[in-house]
């Protein structure tokens, strides 16, 4: 049994959650979309997680397990500036983006607040974590 954890853990790394604290502004209301790999985030850590329990417990959602464990599917999420997102970014980045010509400012932190509070000015921003550091990579 030991052996069986030990090369899980050496084939994937520890599975251990990764959590953030996003807050996106702007000068004035802005219609926004989060985007992410499937059931890795959502406001709130019981969002996510009901989401991850529904699609498991659905019989027959071969759509759902197929997007899981799909690399490139993406799920987003519309939102209205000011908004705030409770993600855990272990299942990769977050694009983060304005729908039309103005310009979000976003804001991150580890949670719990473990960090300094990292940000930038874009229409489009990509938000990463390693649970050590935030970044944030503005898109475009």
């Amino acid at each position: 049994m030991v052996a069986v954890l030990a090369s899980t853990w050496l084939a994937k790394g520890p599975l251990l959650a990764n959590w953030v604290h996003v807050a996106v502004t702007a000068p004035r209301p802005v219609p926004i979309r989060a985007i992410w790999r499937p059931h890795a985030g959502g406001r709130t850590f019981e969002e996510q997680q009901g989401a991850v329990r529904a699609a498991w417990a659905l019989p027959g959602a071969a759509d759902s397990a197929r997007r899981w464990r799909d690399p490139s599917a993406r799920d987003t999420i519309g939102a209205g500036t000011p908004a705030e997102f409770v993600i855990d970014m272990g299942g990769g980045p977050v694009v983060f983006e304005a729908m039309g010509e103005d310009s979000i400012h976003v804001e991150v932190q580890l949670r719990p607040a473990r960090s300094q509070i990292v940000s930038a000015w874009g229409r489009a921003l990509r938000v990463e974590s390693d649970g050590m550091t935030p970044r944030i990579w503005v898109v475009r």
